[in-house]
């Protein structure tokens, strides 16, 4: 059974769109979060956010059932396209991640100007758009808001649904780690600073520090056990690391300002847009001066997946291409955004 978000209206057209679609299994009792994290995304219209077009709850009569999340089809992740070797834009120069974080900023900004806090802001999980002959380089979109959450000041702390561990150990806030705090638009900021220094160098975060005092013989369990208790003592990436690879002053310091232990005293999201965008203004205009091109970060080794607490399958399929049955009545609506129309897409065999 096929069931949209909000009001929609019937084309009498048909037609053919690219998307993504994103299957998850749910079990009894996950059905309304996942709803509720599903009609976030839908509400959340920024360009620097991939755009949620529908939902499809396939339900066969058993006691788990089916969500397919359709999303705005984009050419990968960060994490696969900038930071690993191969990837399309792997070696790319200063001024690309500068823009490429400003991006994923300004979509963090607009989630927090409307009390959403992401949840798990990380490379893989924000997704790159294909270059084009209008736009040669890559934006950069936020996606996967399935640990997203609506946030406002003076929720209590101790509700359940606002404590405990969320996210991606390697970038989770160590308040949530700890106990000592909620969620907030804060636990997204510790979290982007720690992808920026990823993005910014290169190098998987404090791969090299669990590599200096653990032996090769330690176990992916006492890793992540390594991992968890060198954050809690305060542990944080080297900021040497982004001075040698010539990052803008102005961004090392509120990068680190990022990792502040207190969430009261780490910096909004809006100042750390407009800081990055301005770097990228001051980087483009010593370009055009002859400056010089920006210092490249240095070539990283493929990142460790041992800390990652969950994982989630998401598939980019054509409309055109048997990624959901016909049967049983499925059908794909797709609701346009600028105008509030619903499309069908007719999914062939």
């Amino acid at each position: 059974r096929a069931r949209g978000l909000g009001r929609r209206r019937r084309v009498q057209r048909q037609q053919r769109q690219v998307v993504a679609i994103k299957a998850e299994v749910l079990a009894a009792g996950e059905e309304e979060a996942w709803l509720a994290a599903a009609r976030l995304h839908m509400r959340a219209t920024c360009p620097h956010i991939a755009a949620a077009h529908g939902i499809i709850v396939d339900r066969d009569g058993g006691a788990n059932v089916t969500h397919y999340l359709l999303l705005e089809r984009l050419a990968g992740t960060m994490m696969e396209l900038l930071l690993r070797p191969g990837g399309a834009h792997y070696g790319a120069d200063m001024a690309l991640r500068l823009q490429l974080l400003a991006d994923v900023a300004g979509g963090l900004e607009y989630l927090h100007s409307r009390d959403m806090v992401h949840g798990d802001v990380k490379p893989d999980n924000v997704l790159l758009s294909a270059p084009t002959r209008r736009a040669p380089q890559p934006t950069a979109k936020l996606a996967d808001l399935g640990s997203s959450v609506q946030w406002r000041a003076g929720s209590k702390t101790g509700d359940g649904m606002l404590m405990g561990e969320r996210g991606t150990l390697v970038y989770m806030d160590p308040a949530l780690l700890d106990g000592s705090g909620a969620i907030t638009a804060a636990s997204d900021v510790y979290s982007f600073g720690v992808m920026a220094w990823q993005v910014l160098t290169g190098l998987p975060p404090y791969e090299a520090e669990l590599m200096a005092k653990l032996p090769s013989t330690t176990t992916g369990p006492q890793k992540v056990e390594a991992l968890w208790q060198h954050v809690l003592d305060g542990g944080r990436p080297p900021i040497a690391a982004l001075v040698e690879r010539g990052v803008p002053p102005a961004v090392v310091a509120l990068v680190e300002a990022c990792w502040a232990p207190a969430q009261t005293v780490r910096p909004p999201m809006a100042a750390m847009h407009r800081t990055l965008l301005e770097a990228v203004a001051a980087g483009s205009a010593e370009a055009a001066g002859g400056g010089g091109e920006p210092t490249s970060p240095a070539p990283a080794p493929v990142p460790p997946r041992m800390v990652t607490r969950a994982a989630s399958h998401a598939a980019g399929v054509a409309a055109s291409q048997p990624a959901v049955r016909r049967g049983g009545g499925m059908r794909i609506f797709v609701r346009i955004t600028s105008t509030g129309d619903t499309v069908r897409l007719d999914v062939e065999p």
